[in-house]
């Protein structure tokens, strides 16, 4: 491995990767930075390709590196940016170039014959919570107990039947950003980024009371899910990085801005390492290993 790259894909303000690259470079590894989001912008790509071989190079235009898809040992999928485009294009060429960019990348990263943390289409295909809510039942996790609807009279019903303990989550990321205010963020599909947004672009889970009731007719625009609420000592936060798995409380009831939602990082709340029972450990970890995946949390 010492001898081949190592590619982190990520953007340009990330800690995570900043740290990972510095480790991995004073461990003698060759490491290469990619940022997809500049590959209209400020890199190179060239591929050739005919009945006897394959040759797929990128270069990055500011420090003049080369990275050759035969060199790559690993990838680390890390955070990507949405593309950067040059302001000058209409809306549609926009839509065009990001459509054939992202065609361009999914190739990419398909013929990339190497150990990858994790393939974009695997991360993609663990991110679906209705698929998530089945799958957990098959591998033995105890779900409370949920409905997704578009229709109010369903969620009204719903919400007696829970004696009025009724959260709503969203099904996709919980920001709600304008595609300008996107371009400036790290991948929308990444939890953090998505609450990093200010605060009034944040849906959090919602603890659903009467006064709500009054606007369930706008769930008739789309499917929404709503949950049982389920009352908490602390959260679980758990790590699967391989065959080890790492826990870890989160003590969110200790702040009322985070009973219901943790996921706030204005205030700042006790975290401690947990110990989960072996049948638990185990589920988690099969559970991962059911999308083909390497790391989750």
């Amino acid at each position: 491995m010492r001898d081949q790259t190592i590619v982190i894909v990520t953007n340009e303000i990330d800690a995570h990767a900043d740290a990972m690259l510095t480790h991995l470079q004073e461990q003698g590894h060759n490491v290469f930075r990619l940022h997809p989001h500049e590959l209209a912008i400020h890199m190179e790509s060239s591929v050739e390709i005919n009945s006897t071989s394959q040759s797929v190079r990128l270069r990055n235009c500011i420090n003049d590196r080369w990275l050759d898809i035969q060199d790559i040992g690993a990838v680390w999928y890390r955070r990507p940016l949405p593309f950067q485009l040059p302001e000058h294009l209409s809306h549609d060429e926009r839509m065009f170039a990001r459509k054939e960019l992202s065609e361009y990348l999914r190739g990419l990263w398909l013929s990339m014959n190497c150990f990858w943390v994790d393939q974009p289409h695997l991360i993609r295909q663990a991110d679906y919570k209705l698929e998530q809510l089945k799958r957990a039942k098959q591998f033995g996790f105890h779900i409370p107990r949920t409905m997704i609807t578009n229709q109010p009279a369903k969620v009204r019903e719903f919400y007696r039947a829970c004696s009025g303990q009724m959260i709503y989550k969203v099904l996709s990321t919980p920001s709600l950003m304008t595609e300008e205010r996107l371009m400036t963020r790290t991948d929308v599909e990444t939890e953090q980024a998505q609450t990093e947004a200010p605060e009034d672009l944040i849906v959090k889970t919602t603890l659903v009371g009467e006064d709500q009731m009054e606007v369930l007719e706008t769930i008739r625009l789309t499917p929404s899910l709503f949950q049982e609420y389920v009352p908490k000592q602390h959260e679980l936060r758990v790590t699967i990085i391989g065959n080890e798995v790492f826990a870890a409380e989160i003590h969110s009831q200790e702040r009322p801005e985070t009973s219901i939602d943790w996921r706030d990082y204005s205030v700042s709340i006790p975290y401690r390492r947990a110990d989960l029972p072996p049948t638990v450990s185990d589920a988690c970890l099969n559970f991962v290993k059911s999308y083909g995946l390497h790391l989750s949390r």
